[in-house]
Formats: structure tokens, C-alpha cells, sequence
């Protein structure tokens, strides 16, 4: 068995680059309006496909944790009676559970999303778009104007 590992990667050329902006071009041609109305929505949610990457690598298998560890029995206040985490402090910790030890640190994090006062307003999303989103969404919109541009100017 051999301990190296060979790793292809492709480095794209200048011929390369030039060719994948010719076949964009062929492609903002043929289909003008549909690129044209997909940017233009688009400039309107610029977060939105960050807010699917932020649920889907982060929400979903934060809150499938959560689940889990309320499962186990960790909840807001205390472990609850007869459960797994229960059971296993009674004996380990008799009573005096150590500030940084593993139960506490799961105990804190299984009580996450158990506050009632804690929602999702209170500034886990923000509410107005920062400079980036701002230049993104005009950039968006300019580029639906630029594909529609050239998508008639093709077809004069």
C-alpha cells in the first residue's frame, strides 16, 4: 500500500478561459430573455443563494444536534431525570458538575433553541443589506440589462 496520493487539478489557460466566455456568450444569444429574467429576480434576493448554503451547511445540522441532544435529555435548565446524560452524571460528577466539563458544554448547547424569548429576529439575520449585497444586487441588475442588450443585438 502506498502512503502517497496523486491529485489532478486542473489549472485553466488563457485559451481556456477565452473559450468558456465564448460559449457563455453563444448561450446569452440564444437565450436572452430567460438569463435576463433570472438575473433581475436575482438582483432583487441577492442573499438568497447564501441563505440556502447557510441552511444547508449550518441551520439543518445544527438544529439535527439540537434535536439530538434534547433527545438525550439535555434541556434548558437541568438534564432530565432517567436519561442517558442523567445517568451518566450521577455516578461521574455525584452532584457537582464541573463549569468546564463535556455535560455543561452539551447542557448549554442542547438548551439553544428551547429560550422562548430567543427568535429569530432578535439579530440572527439582519434585517438591512450591506454594501456587498447592495453591489451585488446593482450588479445583477446592470448585467440583466447587458445579456438583454446582447441577446437583441443578436438577432438584428
Amino acid at each position: 500500500m502506498s502512503t502517497w496520493t496523486q491529485v489532478c487539478i486542473s489549472i485553466p489557460t488563457a485559451k481556456g478561459i477565452g473559450e468558456g466566455i465564448d460559449h457563455l456568450h453563444r448561450i446569452i444569444q440564444i437565450y436572452p430573455g430567460p438569463i435576463a429574467a433570472i438575473l433581475l429576480i436575482w438582483s432583487y434576493f441577492p442573499e438568497f443563494p447564501f441563505n440556502v448554503v447557510y441552511v444547508l451547511l449550518y441551520a439543518v445540522p445544527r438544529g439535527v444536534c439540537i434535536g439530538i441532544l434534547n433527545l438525550l435529555g439535555c434541556r434548558r435548565v437541568v438534564v432530565v431525570r432517567d436519561t442517558l446524560p442523567s445517568n451518566y452524571q450521577s455516578p461521574h460528577y455525584v452532584g457537582q458538575v464541573l463549569s468546564d466539563s463535556p455535560p455543561t458544554y452539551y447542557q448549554s448547547y442542547g438548551a439553544t433553541d428551547l429560550d422562548p424569548s430567543y427568535s429569530v429576529s432578535d439579530g440572527e439575520w439582519e434585517t438591512s443589506r450591506g454594501l456587498f449585497m447592495t453591489a451585488l444586487s446593482y450588479a445583477l441588475f446592470v448585467a440583466a440589462g447587458v445579456v438583454l442588450w446582447i441577446g437583441f443585438k443578436a438577432r438584428l
